[in-house]
């Protein structure tokens, strides 16, 4: 199996142009590539890749071998996330992209994860986030009885 494109979006902000990629690995992993082109003083255009974000990143392992458990981190699924900042001529700017997910839990070192443990582990019971991420971040919650969804801080 060769790497796909599964959905491509081309945006537009000025003189720059951002294109949004989720392509599928050969393994089938499934990843966002985030990059710009922009004009350059020679009449022609530079086109970089700015980020690329892979959902299901396998945990890290920090191991205590007093206790015999494991610190593993590690991402999940792509998540939006919009910053407010002030740029140095006092204008406040909002933006949105994306952001993946993050855990860290402890684990018995018997029972270590691999990739296709982590991917399963996060479809039907994932980890509770950090304690220090609802302190920043917007939680989706769902209403009962209703698809819709709504945002709360």
């Amino acid at each position: 199996m060769q790497e796909k494109e599964l959905f491509s979006r081309r945006i537009r902000a000025g003189k720059r142009t951002y294109f949004f990629d989720v392509k599928q690995s050969a393994q089938g992993d499934k990843y966002l590539v985030v990059s710009e082109s922009r004009p350059t003083d020679q009449n022609s255009h530079k086109h970089e890749r700015i980020v690329e974000l892979a959902q299901f990143q396998p945990p890290k392992i920090y191991a205590d071998p007093n206790s015999k458990m494991v610190l593993e981190e590690g991402t999940g699924f792509v998540k939006l996330i919009i910053v407010a900042y002030k740029t140095p001529d006092d204008r406040i700017l909002v933006e949105a992209g994306p952001v993946l997910s993050y855990y860290e839990f402890k684990r018995s070192m018997s029972d270590r994860l691999t990739d296709e443990k982590w991917r399963e582990l996060l479809k039907t019971q994932p980890p509770k986030e950090p304690e220090w991420i609802p302190n920043f971040a917007v939680r989706e919650e769902k209403k009962m009885g209703n698809a819709e969804g709504r945002m709360n801080i």
